[in-house]
C-alpha cells in the first residue's frame, strides 16, 4: 500500500476508534522523539495488561505522532488552559491529502501531556479551517468526545522536500517515499467535555491560544 493510502487509513482507524502534562519547557528533537516513539508503538502493542480498545486507539495515536516525527514536524510545547488550571502539552500538526486533484485535505492537530502518550488529544479541521472533530484520551482509561467545540485552523505552503528520514524506524506505519510539503499552522482551540466519569476529572474544557505550528502536508508527487 502506498504512503499516502497507509496515513490516510491511519488518520480514519484513529478517528472512528475515538469517535466511538510535561512540566518540561524544552521540546524532544525530531530524532529523540521519533526512535523513542518507536519502541513505545512496540512496547505498546505487546502490553496485554491494556484494555484492549484503549491500547489499540493507544497504539494508533503513537503511530500518528510518529508520522508527525518522521516526516519532519518538529514537536512543540502550547500552552493548554484546562478546568485544572495551565499546562504544558506537546503538539503537532499536519495535513492528510486525500485527493490532491480536488483539494480534499484535513488538517490533523495531535497534543499529548506526556512523553509516552498516556493522555492525547486528537482534533481534525475541514480544508476551511473549520475545527469539526476532537477526543479527549486520559491515562490510558478514559476517552470521551467533545460536547462543545470552537476553533480554526489556517494553513500557508512553503517548498517541498524528499519525506526520507535520516534514520531508521521500524514501525510498519512508517513508509518514507513520499513527497512533503513544509506548512506552517495558525490553530486555536475551545473545547468542552461531559463531567465526570464519562470526561476526566480536570478537563471538563480544555482550550488554547492561536498558536503557530510548524508542520508538513503529506502528497502523493
Amino acid at each position: 500500500m502506498r504512503n499516502h493510502a497507509r496515513i490516510t487509513v491511519l488518520l480514519s482507524i484513529l478517528a472512528a476508534s475515538l469517535g466511538a502534562g510535561c512540566s518540561d519547557s524544552t521540546s524532544p528533537t525530531r530524532l529523540s522523539f521519533a526512535e523513542h516513539l518507536d519502541s513505545l508503538y512496540f512496547a505498546t502493542a505487546s502490553d496485554s495488561s491494556m484494555d484492549v480498545n484503549l491500547r489499540y486507539e493507544r497504539i494508533y495515536a503513537i503511530g500518528l505522532f510518529e508520522v508527525a516525527a518522521a516526516y519532519g514536524v518538529p514537536p512543540k510545547r502550547i500552552a493548554v488552559t484546562t478546568s485544572a488550571g495551565a499546562e504544558q502539552w506537546l503538539a503537532f500538526e499536519f495535513v492528510s491529502a486525500e485527493n490532491q486533484q480536488h483539494g480534499i485535505y484535513t488538517n490533523a492537530l495531535i497534543a499529548t501531556r506526556d512523553d509516552d502518550i498516556h493522555s492525547y488529544l486528537y482534533a481534525s479541521y475541514l480544508s476551511d479551517g473549520t475545527l469539526y472533530f476532537a477526543t479527549l484520551n486520559t491515562n490510558d482509561t478514559v476517552r470521551t468526545g467533545s460536547s462543545r467545540r470552537d476553533g480554526t485552523s489556517t494553513v500557508s505552503l512553503a517548498g517541498s522536500h524528499a519525506c526520507d528520514a535520516p534514520f531508521p524506524l521500524q514501525n510498519p506505519t512508517i513508509l518514507l517515499s513520499e513527497l512533503c510539503v513544509t506548512a506552517r499552522f495558525s490553530t486555536t482551540a475551545s473545547l468542552e467535555f461531559d463531567q465526570p466519569p464519562n470526561a476526566p476529572h480536570g478537563y471538563e474544557h480544555f482550550s488554547f491560544p492561536t498558536t503557530s505550528l510548524d508542520g508538513e502536508r503529506l502528497i502523493v508527487p
